[in-house]
Parts: structure tokens; sequence; C-alpha cells
């Protein structure tokens, strides 16, 4: 059985989709949905009719009739379960930082929302309205619960955190080498936690040669 919560499982799980779904609930408890299915077998939350699935030991049945009345735009999980959901997806690789010694050094600036979301835009990114951007990246960032590194008209990287896990969700430069200098000051900064990344194969390599290991594929499936 499928049903709504206002809290998660405790569980110790440092998959990039609990993540996303630890983040938001900090960020978002007032106005995202989450789901459990049966205790613990699956977790789903969705905000802004975007969901993510951390699936434990699914009834795929069930979860695909679930997913068909809540109908959202875009679903985010491991690529097993979007398969095994009959879904057609992007598929993407997750990278988690191993450690590497590095003698490159950058020292970050503080970049404004509509800094962070130029830069993007000119490197190629996909992005939502600002207005979407800027609100979102504000309300973490206000709460504690994420951060941006750059330098204006070059190159950042916006992260996702909590105490234990940084997830990299979005890095961008527009000059070359900037992006590697950015990797090795999240990896500097943050020593002491888990540090993640989701990458399209094409720049799985980006990451290998920067400190990251491939653990192992997820997907977006989008409408």
């Amino acid at each position: 059985m499928i049903k709504a919560v206002n809290c998660l499982p405790d569980i110790n799980d440092n998959s990039v989709e609990f993540l996303k779904i630890k983040f938001n609930l900090n960020s978002y408890s007032d106005i995202a949905y989450f789901w459990v299915q049966d205790e613990t077998n699956t977790i789903i939350s969705m905000l802004d009719g975007n969901a993510v699935i951390k699936n434990f030991d699914c009834d795929t049945n069930e979860l695909s009739e679930f997913l068909n009345i809540i109908n959202p735009k875009s679903v985010f999980s491991d690529a097993k379960t979007l398969k095994a959901l009959g879904y057609s997806f992007n598929k993407a690789s997750v990278m988690k930082y191993i450690g590497k010694d590095f003698e490159r050094t950058l020292t970050g600036e503080y970049l404004a929302s509509d800094d962070i979301y130029k830069i993007f835009l000119k490197a190629g990114f996909k992005m939502p309205k600002f207005e979407d951007f800027a609100t979102d990246y504000c309300h973490r960032l206000n709460h504690g619960f994420a951060q941006s590194i750059g330098i204006k008209d070059t190159c950042a990287a916006v992260l996702f955190k909590d105490n234990e896990n940084i997830l990299i969700n979005g890095i961008a430069s527009l000059e070359k080498g900037y992006g590697s200098m950015m990797l090795t000051l999240i990896a500097n900064e943050h020593k002491d936690k888990n540090i993640f990344a989701v990458c399209e194969e094409s720049v799985k390599e980006f990451y290998i040669k920067n400190g990251f290991e491939e653990v192992y594929k997820v997907g977006y499936k989008v409408e």
C-alpha cells in the first residue's frame, strides 16, 4: 500500500534518489508531497510536478498505477526501476568523489542568482524560466541547503547539501580548466562529506579525471 507521509523512514541510504527526496523535505516540507510504499519498500516525492523515486523493493504494478494517478511531469529514479516501469528515459550516471590529489587552486566568489543563470545559459544548459530558477535556488540557499561557487562570467556550480552529503546540482564553465578547478574547490571545502554528481555519458570522463567514479545508472523520464 502506498500512503502519504510527512516524514521519511529512518534509513541510512546515500543514493542520489534518497538525497533528492531528503533535500525536498528539508526545503519544501510545506508544499512537496511524500509517499511510502509498505513502510520502506519505496519512497516517493513530488515537487512542482517532478517525481523522485527511491526503490528498495517496490511492488512495480502498484507503483505504476500510482504514478498514472499522480501523473508527474518527470520521473527520476535508478535505471532498473524506470525500465521495470516500462518507461523510455534519458540515462545518466551517478558519480561519487573518491579522492585525488591536485595542486590546482581556485578562489570562488559570491554569485547572485542572475550571474549563475547567465553562465548556465551560455554554457548551453536547458534552464527553466529565470524566476523559477531564482525562487528555488534562493529558497534553498536561505534555508541553508544550497550553495554556489564560481567566478562571474566564467564558471559556476550549484550544490544541494545537508550535514553529510553534497549533490552537485549543476556545474558550468565558459573557459577551459575552470570546471576541473571548481570540482577541486568543492572537494577541498567539503572533505568530510560524501560528494555526488549526476551526469550524462558524454561528460562522465570529466568527472573521472577529477577524482570521481561511477556508482550506478539513473534516468529521467520526461513527458
